[in-house]
Protein backbone atom coordinates (compact mmCIF):
# COMPACT_ATOMS: atom_id res chain seq x y z
CA UNK A 1 0.00 0.00 0.00
CA UNK A 2 1.29 3.45 -0.84
CA UNK A 3 1.58 5.70 2.26
CA UNK A 4 -0.30 8.61 1.28
CA UNK A 5 -3.48 6.66 0.48
CA UNK A 6 -3.47 4.68 4.01
CA UNK A 7 -6.14 6.33 6.44
CA UNK A 8 -4.59 7.32 9.30
CA UNK A 9 -4.89 5.07 12.38
CA UNK A 10 -5.43 7.57 14.87
CA UNK A 11 -8.76 8.10 12.88
CA UNK A 12 -10.21 5.02 13.46
CA UNK A 13 -13.41 5.98 15.12
CA UNK A 14 -14.20 7.37 11.84
CA UNK A 15 -14.80 4.09 10.33
CA UNK A 16 -17.06 2.45 13.10
CA UNK A 17 -19.98 5.78 13.65
CA UNK A 18 -23.48 5.75 13.08
CA UNK A 19 -22.89 7.55 9.69
CA UNK A 20 -20.64 4.91 8.30
CA UNK A 21 -23.98 2.62 9.46
CA UNK A 22 -25.97 4.67 7.36
CA UNK A 23 -24.16 5.21 4.27
CA UNK A 24 -22.56 1.49 4.35
CA UNK A 25 -24.67 -0.97 6.36
CA UNK A 26 -23.40 -4.45 7.56
CA UNK A 27 -27.08 -5.33 7.11
CA UNK A 28 -27.46 -4.89 3.35
CA UNK A 29 -23.55 -5.73 2.52
CA UNK A 30 -25.20 -9.34 4.35
CA UNK A 31 -28.21 -9.56 2.09
CA UNK A 32 -25.90 -9.63 -1.14
CA UNK A 33 -22.98 -11.54 0.28
CA UNK A 34 -25.20 -14.30 2.69
CA UNK A 35 -22.88 -15.48 5.18
CA UNK A 36 -23.26 -18.84 7.12
CA UNK A 37 -22.05 -20.51 10.02
CA UNK A 38 -19.73 -22.92 7.82
CA UNK A 39 -17.72 -20.04 5.92
CA UNK A 40 -14.41 -19.26 6.54
CA UNK A 41 -13.76 -15.39 5.67
CA UNK A 42 -10.93 -12.93 4.92
CA UNK A 43 -11.51 -9.11 5.71
CA UNK A 44 -8.55 -7.32 3.61
CA UNK A 45 -8.03 -4.06 4.91
CA UNK A 46 -10.13 -4.58 8.65
CA UNK A 47 -9.19 -1.64 9.92
CA UNK A 48 -11.00 -1.52 13.39
CA UNK A 49 -12.81 -3.84 12.22
CA UNK A 50 -16.19 -2.86 11.05
CA UNK A 51 -17.09 -5.94 8.90
CA UNK A 52 -15.11 -8.27 10.52
CA UNK A 53 -16.87 -8.20 13.96
CA UNK A 54 -20.11 -8.53 12.81
CA UNK A 55 -19.27 -11.52 10.25
CA UNK A 56 -17.27 -13.20 12.99
CA UNK A 57 -20.97 -13.91 14.70
CA UNK A 58 -22.08 -15.33 11.83
CA UNK A 59 -19.17 -17.60 10.28
CA UNK A 60 -16.91 -20.14 11.64
CA UNK A 61 -13.80 -18.24 10.95
CA UNK A 62 -12.38 -14.79 9.88
CA UNK A 63 -9.03 -13.32 8.84
CA UNK A 64 -8.67 -9.81 9.98
CA UNK A 65 -5.93 -8.61 7.66
CA UNK A 66 -4.41 -4.52 8.06
CA UNK A 67 -1.53 -3.00 7.49
CA UNK A 68 -1.52 -1.51 10.62
CA UNK A 69 -0.77 -2.89 13.44
CA UNK A 70 -2.66 -0.67 15.61
CA UNK A 71 -5.57 -0.96 13.43
CA UNK A 72 -5.42 -5.24 14.13
CA UNK A 73 -5.15 -4.01 18.05
CA UNK A 74 -8.37 -2.09 18.11
CA UNK A 75 -9.86 -4.69 16.26
CA UNK A 76 -8.50 -7.46 18.87
CA UNK A 77 -9.89 -5.01 21.51
CA UNK A 78 -13.06 -4.38 20.02
CA UNK A 79 -13.37 -8.17 19.40
CA UNK A 80 -12.72 -8.93 22.93
CA UNK A 81 -15.07 -6.65 24.35
CA UNK A 82 -17.64 -8.70 22.53
CA UNK A 83 -16.60 -11.91 23.33
CA UNK A 84 -15.65 -12.77 20.31
CA UNK A 85 -12.76 -15.42 19.80
CA UNK A 86 -12.99 -16.54 15.99
CA UNK A 87 -10.93 -14.17 14.35
CA UNK A 88 -7.15 -15.02 13.33
CA UNK A 89 -5.47 -11.26 13.03
CA UNK A 90 -2.55 -11.08 10.20
CA UNK A 91 -0.70 -7.60 9.78
CA UNK A 92 -0.20 -7.24 5.87
CA UNK A 93 -0.16 -4.81 3.00
CA UNK A 94 -2.28 -7.13 1.20
CA UNK A 95 0.28 -8.28 -1.18
CA UNK A 96 1.16 -11.09 0.70
CA UNK A 97 -1.46 -12.49 3.13
CA UNK A 98 -0.10 -15.21 4.60
CA UNK A 99 -3.30 -17.23 4.39
CA UNK A 100 -2.90 -20.81 2.73
CA UNK A 101 -3.82 -21.50 -0.57
CA UNK A 102 -7.51 -22.09 -0.82
CA UNK A 103 -8.75 -21.81 2.50
CA UNK A 104 -11.11 -19.16 2.14
CA UNK A 105 -14.85 -18.91 0.60
CA UNK A 106 -15.50 -15.33 0.70
CA UNK A 107 -12.84 -12.41 0.82
CA UNK A 108 -14.05 -8.95 2.04
CA UNK A 109 -12.41 -5.80 0.48
CA UNK A 110 -13.76 -2.89 1.66
CA UNK A 111 -12.73 0.53 0.88
CA UNK A 112 -9.38 -0.35 0.63
CA UNK A 113 -8.82 -1.23 -3.43
CA UNK A 114 -7.31 1.86 -3.76
CA UNK A 115 -5.11 1.80 -1.53
CA UNK A 116 -2.73 -1.01 -2.83
CA UNK A 117 0.30 -0.24 -4.62
CA UNK A 118 0.41 -3.17 -6.54
CA UNK A 119 -3.41 -3.73 -7.55
CA UNK A 120 -2.57 -7.02 -9.92
CA UNK A 121 -0.64 -8.83 -7.08
CA UNK A 122 -3.09 -7.98 -3.70
CA UNK A 123 -6.26 -9.57 -6.66
CA UNK A 124 -3.69 -12.79 -7.04
CA UNK A 125 -3.24 -13.21 -3.23
CA UNK A 126 -7.15 -12.80 -3.24
CA UNK A 127 -7.52 -15.19 -5.73
CA UNK A 128 -4.50 -17.64 -3.77
CA UNK A 129 -6.73 -17.63 -0.85
CA UNK A 130 -10.18 -18.31 -2.35
CA UNK A 131 -11.46 -21.76 -3.03
CA UNK A 132 -12.53 -22.75 -6.58
CA UNK A 133 -15.80 -20.87 -6.75
CA UNK A 134 -14.78 -18.36 -4.16
CA UNK A 135 -16.09 -15.32 -3.99
CA UNK A 136 -14.73 -11.81 -3.70
CA UNK A 137 -16.85 -8.36 -2.40
CA UNK A 138 -15.14 -5.07 -3.46
CA UNK A 139 -16.76 -2.04 -1.71
CA UNK A 140 -14.65 0.78 -2.83
CA UNK A 141 -15.60 4.61 -3.20
CA UNK A 142 -17.30 5.45 -6.48
CA UNK A 143 -14.80 7.67 -9.20
CA UNK A 144 -16.74 10.85 -8.15
CA UNK A 145 -15.84 13.90 -6.85
CA UNK A 146 -17.31 14.02 -3.44
CA UNK A 147 -16.75 16.34 -0.49
CA UNK A 148 -15.67 13.66 1.66
CA UNK A 149 -13.44 10.40 1.46
CA UNK A 150 -10.39 10.21 -0.65
CA UNK A 151 -9.26 12.30 -3.31
CA UNK A 152 -10.84 11.41 -6.70
CA UNK A 153 -6.83 10.77 -7.76
CA UNK A 154 -6.57 8.21 -4.66
CA UNK A 155 -10.21 6.45 -7.08
CA UNK A 156 -10.47 3.87 -9.40
CA UNK A 157 -12.56 4.09 -12.19
CA UNK A 158 -15.73 1.22 -11.81
CA UNK A 159 -13.92 -0.72 -15.34
CA UNK A 160 -10.42 -0.74 -14.44
CA UNK A 161 -11.76 -3.00 -10.81
CA UNK A 162 -13.85 -5.09 -12.98
CA UNK A 163 -10.51 -5.16 -15.38
CA UNK A 164 -7.84 -5.80 -12.29
CA UNK A 165 -10.43 -9.28 -11.21
CA UNK A 166 -10.86 -10.10 -14.45
CA UNK A 167 -7.44 -10.60 -15.43
CA UNK A 168 -6.85 -12.13 -12.20
CA UNK A 169 -9.15 -15.08 -12.84
CA UNK A 170 -12.16 -13.75 -11.46
CA UNK A 171 -15.79 -13.18 -13.58
CA UNK A 172 -18.22 -10.38 -11.95
CA UNK A 173 -21.33 -11.37 -10.86
CA UNK A 174 -23.14 -8.89 -9.44
CA UNK A 175 -22.93 -4.78 -9.57
CA UNK A 176 -25.05 -3.72 -7.02
CA UNK A 177 -26.07 0.34 -6.11
CA UNK A 178 -26.43 -1.02 -2.43
CA UNK A 179 -24.90 2.03 -1.47
CA UNK A 180 -24.83 5.40 -2.66
CA UNK A 181 -21.00 6.46 -2.81
CA UNK A 182 -19.61 3.00 -3.45
CA UNK A 183 -19.17 0.11 -5.52
CA UNK A 184 -20.28 -3.38 -4.39
CA UNK A 185 -19.52 -5.66 -6.20
CA UNK A 186 -18.68 -9.84 -6.69
CA UNK A 187 -16.62 -11.55 -8.34
CA UNK A 188 -16.24 -15.53 -8.82
CA UNK A 189 -12.98 -16.96 -8.69
CA UNK A 190 -12.91 -19.09 -12.04
CA UNK A 191 -9.27 -20.23 -12.32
Amino acid sequence: MVDDKVFPDEKWKKLINTERENSQSTDKFFEISKPSEGDIWADIGCGPGYFTLPLAKKVKNIFAVDLSTNMLEVCRRRALEESIENIEYIQSAGEELGILDSTVDKALLANVFHEFSDRKKAVGEVNRILQNGGKSFVIDWKYEDMPFGPPLNHRIPLHEIIGEFEKGGFKLVENTDTYKQFYMLCFLKIS
